[in-house]
């Protein structure tokens, strides 16, 4: 793989994270719940993404975003 296309696959990832981190923060209400459990939401959902794939193949993911 070419050094671009690492950096695109990896940009495409790091947006991909980006999304689900929002999301588990929006689930949350903010930070307004115990941050442990945001915290542990966090790494489970970063951890699908990372695994699994996109965070928009997930409907209740994509579900808070509406």
């Amino acid at each position: 793989m070419s050094r671009n296309a690492t950096a695109a696959v990896s940009e495409e990832k790091l947006a991909e994270l980006t999304s689900a981190a929002y999301h588990v923060v929006l689930r949350h209400g903010g930070l307004r719940s115990p941050f442990i459990d945001l915290e542990l939401d966090l790494w489970r959902e970063l951890r699908r993404v990372l695994h699994d794939g996109s965070a928009a193949d997930r409907p209740h993911v994509a579900a808070v975003a509406t």
